[in-house]
Parts: structure tokens; sequence; C-alpha cells
């Protein structure tokens, strides 16, 4: 089942329930013949019960299947994505991103 990805203004610090996220850089990865939308950013937890500190992420949203082809309501562009929910799939493109970077966390949706 398909997805709507609202793509985050890259550079800005977007605050969350613990902190903040920075996305830093959008990642197109080819695989399978597809492509993968990969964000690479970094985040910073200061004020959760279980932990603080912060480190590199990438959010994978899935294979692109239309790039960017709307807006939201408050104008952000909005892409279509299908996750990637085999697990042999999320580990051979959680290699080729640590391939690219280094991040602590890998998030698959």
């Amino acid at each position: 089942m398909n997805r709507e990805y609202i793509h985050d203004p890259l550079n800005q610090p977007i605050d969350s329930i613990a902190g903040y996220y920075t996305p830093l850089k959008e990642l197109k990865l080819m695989h399978g013949g597809r492509e993968v939308l990969c964000i690479m950013g970094y985040v910073a937890v200061e004020s959760s019960h279980y932990m603080t500190g912060g480190g590199a992420y990438v959010l994978v949203p899935g294979y692109i299947a239309k790039w960017k082809f709307k807006q939201s309501d408050d104008g952000r562009p909005v892409s279509e994505v299908e996750p990637v929910r085999d697990d042999k799939a999320q580990q051979r493109i959680s290699e080729e991103i640590n391939g690219i970077e280094t991040a602590q966390i890998i998030d698959f949706w």
C-alpha cells in the first residue's frame, strides 16, 4: 500500500516531542531497478525520560512511485512512496546507505 511523504525543508531544525531533527539532504538510491527515497539528517534528543544525545539518521520512506506530484496544504512537496517491506531489501539498502554515510539510526516506514 502506497503512502504519501511530505518533504520537510532541508537544513532547518524541526521541533519534535523530545528535541528536534534537521533533514540535511534527500537522496535517491537505485535498488532493484527502482529508486528509493532516503532522507539524511541529524536528530537531537534534549528532554527524554529514556535518553539524551543525538546523531545522524536516515529515514527511508520507500520506493518512489510519484515524485513531488503535488503540494501539501502548507505548500510542501508531496511524493508517493511504497514502503520497503522485505527484510533482505532493507538490509541491502542499509548497507548501501552506510557505504555513503554512517548513520546511527536507519528507519524504514
